[in-house]
């Protein structure tokens, strides 16, 4: 997938849902926007925003303020597309991170763009990397770390 800069969503509307930011956006734009910014070499920061992420960062004005300062946040649960929905997005669809993921590492491999893995338990961690290399052998993934 080639994408350019005419074809991005560079600016996407977005809805506050109890405060956070999210992208009124769908699997091809997001996927498209990502690889875009892959291409280019940018380090962007992307969020499946479910309801517990934005409860936590109702709780949590610094992880508010983390949320809203990603460059795409896609509505991950029911409740935020209900939500957007509601907020006159008619169309909104589910973006669920699972499968963003999957439909994002066959062209990430295709691209040769490098990926990274952040999160979980070390078990988790290595057996997602050992798992993705076995069905991506040629995706190259710079990193997977479990932080403390």
């Amino acid at each position: 997938m080639k994408t350019t800069p005419t074809d991005s969503i560079e600016n996407p509307k977005t809805s506050a849902v109890l405060g956070v930011k999210v992208h009124h956006t769908s699997y091809e734009e997001a996927i498209r926007q990502i690889i875009r910014w892959a291409q280019a070499g940018e380090s962007r920061s992307v969020y499946a925003a479910n309801v517990h992420m934005v409860m936590e960062a109702r709780d949590d004005p610094e992880f508010m303020d983390i949320v809203n300062s990603a460059d795409l946040v896609t509505p991950d649960g029911m409740p935020l597309v209900w939500a957007l929905r509601r907020m006159g997005n008619k169309n909104q669809e589910r973006v669920y991170g699972p499968t963003l993921t999957g439909k994002l590492l066959p062209l990430m491999e295709q691209e040769g763009i490098p990926i990274g893995f952040l999160g979980s338990t070390p078990r988790v961690i290595e057996k997602l990397r050992t798992g993705v290399s076995r069905e991506f052998p040629s995706l190259n993934i710079a990193y997977a770390l479990s932080p403390p």
